[in-house]
């Protein structure tokens, strides 16, 4: 179902719906609970859209700028995110294998196209990551575990950009977001 989104900072919609984040955040309110219940339901979760990064060249190692994410501020639970890292693309969830501890899994995507959309999908099923960039698959990884879903609230949950970073935001456009609750796969 259709989603309303909630801007903050200088977050904006663009004249054919595309999310512009020029220094906000956009949030998905409540969207979160329902997408979290759906996906713990049948154990799986992808997620497709279109990026265009404003420059290569937003985060660094080690401090990189979320893009899209249902995560915790404040915390290092998260469910899952897609960040930019220096020049890279990058996916990060959270697995849990019976009683251990959460722990985070971080995969690359590939390099991140300066102004030129990129088409990114990724798939989660039982223990395997996939990743595709612009059709290609760039992540296939044996991430043992079950994905963590974070109780989430509005202010926690489904965002687009960084709403801890709103100082060092991540910039760029948006567009084409769906989020499916079963893994997808090549065909």
């Amino acid at each position: 179902p259709p989603v309303r989104m909630t801007p903050w900072g200088s977050a904006r919609f663009d004249r054919f719906g595309a999310m512009l984040l020029e220094g906000g955040v956009m949030f998905a309110s409540d969207t979160s609970r329902c997408i979290t219940e759906r996906c713990r339901t049948t154990g799986e979760w992808s997620l497709e859209v279109t990026l265009t990064c404003a420059n290569a060249y937003q985060g660094r190692p080690g401090r990189p700028r979320r893009i899209i994410g249902c995560k915790r501020d404040g915390g290092p639970d998260l469910s899952f995110s897609i960040e930019q890292e220096a020049g890279h693309l990058i996916v990060a969830l959270t697995v849990q294998k019976d009683k251990d501890q959460p722990k985070a899994h971080r995969a690359s995507l590939g390099p991140v196209t300066v102004e030129q959309p990129q088409h990114v999908v990724v798939s989660y099923a039982p223990g395997k990551l996939r990743g595709w960039l612009n059709g290609k698959l760039t992540i296939e990884d044996d991430v043992g575990g079950q994905l963590v879903w974070q109780n989430s609230t509005f202010t926690d949950g489904l965002h687009f950009g960084g709403p801890e970073q709103v100082d060092k935001p991540w910039r760029g456009r948006i567009e084409g977001v769906a989020i499916y609750c079963t893994a997808l796969n090549a065909d």
